[in-house]
């Protein structure tokens, strides 16, 4: 693991250990950040706890223009899960996006969703949602869902191949490119469930 530039730890090293369990990640050549991995995570094991099934979707935000801060991501983060709740009348979801920007002169996102299982079934409405509402935000704004978007977590080995797929999102590339009041990704807050004492 080395410090880059911009100070933040990065990992090239095709594992990761969270919470005593090894996982394999997309590593890839650019490495990838650790924080933003075991943020990832946590949230998705806490998902697990409350659920046991859990549903996962990935996406990518794309836009045509630049912006120097998050908030358009912040208020599409807030609408969308508004949306969800409604929609099935669920009250917690987990989440993470992460800002990326390459080579081209405006930055792009990528979200992972982590939902319950039992209520969700299909990713048909739910894409729908996340595209009216992303393409609401701003004209030129489009939404790319990238081949088997969507997996379900039921076990120790359906949960290492969603955090191998879902690890892309913590690569070092094209992350750091963006002015101080922007942030480089966003989770969810979701907290564990009490553990019930044995009598």
């Amino acid at each position: 693991m080395k410090q880059t530039k911009n100070r933040k730890y990065k990992s090239t090293s095709g594992n990761i250990t969270h919470n005593g369990t090894a996982y394999e990640v997309n590593a890839k050549k650019s490495g990838i950040y650790p924080k933003q991995l075991h943020a990832l995570i946590d949230q998705l094991d806490i998902c697990v706890m409350k659920w046991g099934r859990v549903f996962v979707l990935r996406v990518d935000l794309h836009q045509n223009h630049y912006t120097d801060d998050s908030k358009m991501i912040s208020k599409f983060r807030k609408n969308l899960l508004r949306r969800i709740e409604r929609q099935y009348d669920i009250s917690e979801i987990g989440y993470m996006w992460v800002r990326e920007m390459e080579k081209a002169k405006h930055q792009h996102y990528h979200l992972a969703l982590f939902l319950d299982g039992d209520v969700i079934q299909h990713s048909t409405r739910l894409n729908r949602i996340i595209s009216d509402t992303w393409e609401a935000q701003k004209s030129g704004n489009t939404v790319h869902r990238p081949d088997n978007c969507f997996y379900y977590i039921e076990d120790e080995d359906s949960k290492a191949q969603a955090v191998y797929r879902i690890s892309y999102m913590a690569k070092a590339r094209g992350k750091g490119y963006r002015p101080p009041q922007a942030k480089d990704y966003g989770t969810s807050r979701l907290i564990a469930p009490r553990q019930e004492c044995a009598a």
